[in-house]
C-alpha cells in the first residue's frame, strides 16, 4: 500500500498505478498483482500469493518451494506454518525465483500435490498432509516420510502416489486406537509393494545377544 504513494487529496486519475504495480510484481511470493481504479475515489490492490508446499534443505539453507516448483527465499518460520521439510535433495544450478528442474524436488512436490487431487469426502486429505513433518529423498528408496504423530519411517517410493496415500490413510485409520509405543516397535512401514503394506519390526538386540550366548 505504501508503494502507491498517494497523498491526501490526490485525484484518483492523477495516481500513477504502473510504477507501484511493477514494484509489487518483483516480490517473489506474489503470483499475480492488479491495481484498479473504482469511481469515485477507490483504488484497489489485488494480490494473489504463491502457494507454498514445503521447506527445502538446500545447501544448508532452508528455502521454500511453491506448488509450481519455484524455489523461494527463506521466511521467518512464524510466517509459514504446517509445512514439511524436504531433505536429501542434491542441489543443482536452480536459482531462487526459478522453476526448478531438480528431479528430487519434482518428486517430492508431485507427492504433496497428489493430496490435493483427492476428492473422496471420506478421505481427510488435508489432515494427513499437515501431519507430514519431513520428506527424505534418496536414490534407492525414492522418498521416505516422517509424520508428526510417530517417528517410524514410512517408505513411499517414487510412483503411484494416489494409491500409496490411500494405503497410508487406511493404515493410520486402523491404527488410530493404538498407542505411540506400538509404532516405536516398528523399524519402518513400506508402501512400495502392490496390494499390501509391509511392516518391519525392530530387532530386539538383547534377545539376539542372549540367543548367541
Amino acid at each position: 500500500i505504501d508503494s502507491l504513494q498517494i497523498g491526501i487529496g490526490s485525484r484518483i486519475f492523477g495516481v500513477n498505478l504502473e510504477k507501484p504495480r511493477h514494484k509489487l510484481e518483483k516480490n517473489l511470493f506474489f503470483d499475480e498483482v492488479a491495481i484498479l481504479r473504482s469511481l469515485p475515489s477507490t483504488i484497489s490492490v489485488i494480490i494473489k500469493e504463491k502457494v507454498l508446499v514445503a521447506w527445502v534443505d538446500w545447501e544448508n539453507e532452508n528455502l521454500l518451494l511453491s506448488n509450481e516448483g519455484i524455489l523461494l527465499p527463506h521466511l521467518p518460520p512464524t510466517g509459514v506454518r504446517n509445512l514439511p521439510l524436504i531433505s536429501g535433495v542434491k542441489p543443482d544450478s536452480t536459482k531462487i525465483g526459478e522453476v526448478s528442474k531438480n528431479k528430487d524436488l519434482i518428486l517430492a512436490k508431485d507427492f504433496l500435490l497428489a493430496f490435493d487431487r483427492r476428492e473422496d469426502e471420506n478421505f481427510v486429505k488435508n489432515d494427513l498432509k499437515t501431519k507430514i513433518s519431513q520428506i527424505v529423498v534418496s536414490v534407492n528408496e525414492g522418498m521416505t516420510i516422517f509424520l508428526t504423530s510417530f517417528n517410524t519411517p514410512v517408505i513411499i517410493g517414487s510412483d503411484n502416489f494416489d494409491v500409496k496415500i490411500e494405503k497410508l490413510s487406511t493404515f493410520l485409520k486402523e491404527m488410530e486406537n493404538e498407542s505411540k509405543s506400538k509404532f516405536d516397535l516398528l523399524e519402518h512401514i513400506d508402501l512400495r509393494y502392490e496390494n499390501q503394506i509391509v511392516v518391519k519390526k525392530k530387532v530386539n538386540k538383547n534377545r539376539v545377544s542372549n540367543e548367541k550366548n
